[in-house]
């Protein structure tokens, strides 16, 4: 018999959220009902990982590195926030990239929509707006046949000035403070 974590479903997702299958993406989150503009759908539960942590796991081949890349998010240039076992996973470690995302965040662990998203359409973001390190992303091929994709996706991608304008106020905080530095010093 299976024992139940103690942090099992480490998220709070809306309950106008499903999990369902993409086109082409594997699992994907999609709105059972109509999301207004604003509105949370996700609170991000987790840990916070050194990112140095973080790559001594991958060259010591240990399972914690993939579940980290593979679902968790930079919250600064050092730590990534993440759940550490699979028990702890919930629907919103399922979000997929779009270069024409519905969601963004609201502070470190909150997720909301940036506009108004119809019953059955999926929740996204664009990865640009949490990372920043090539651990995650480094010359990633992008699936989201978005009209506006860029077909590739990187690390430095939140450098695009299109993107910092169309974003402004949903990138992790941290990103938007390294926007700020960065557009100063021009």
């Amino acid at each position: 018999m299976k024992r139940p974590h103690a942090l099992q479903n480490i998220s709070w997702v809306s309950p106008k959220l499903r999990s369902g299958r993409t086109r082409g993406r594997g699992v994907g989150v999609f709105t059972r009902s109509n999301i207004k503009s604003g509105e949370r759908v996700i609170v991000f539960g987790g840990f916070a990982v050194d990112i140095a942590k973080l790559r001594k796991l991958k060259d010591d081949h240990d399972p914690a590195y993939d579940l980290a890349i593979t679902v968790g998010y930079q919250v600064a240039d050092d730590i990534v926030y993440t759940p550490i076992h699979r028990d702890q996973l919930s629907i919103a470690e399922y979000l997929n990239h779009s270069c024409d995302p519905n969601c963004g965040f609201r502070g470190q662990l909150d997720l909301v929509a940036i506009r108004n998203i119809e019953r059955g359409d999926e929740i996204s973001i664009d990865y640009a707006m949490a990372v920043t390190t090539d651990l995650f992303l480094f010359k990633t091929r992008c699936m989201c046949n978005a009209v506006a994709c860029r077909k590739r996706l990187t690390s430095n991608d939140w450098k695009i000035p299109a993107l910092q304008k169309r974003y402004r106020g949903y990138f992790q905080p941290y990103i938007q403070e390294k926007i700020k530095r960065l557009n100063s010093a021009h």
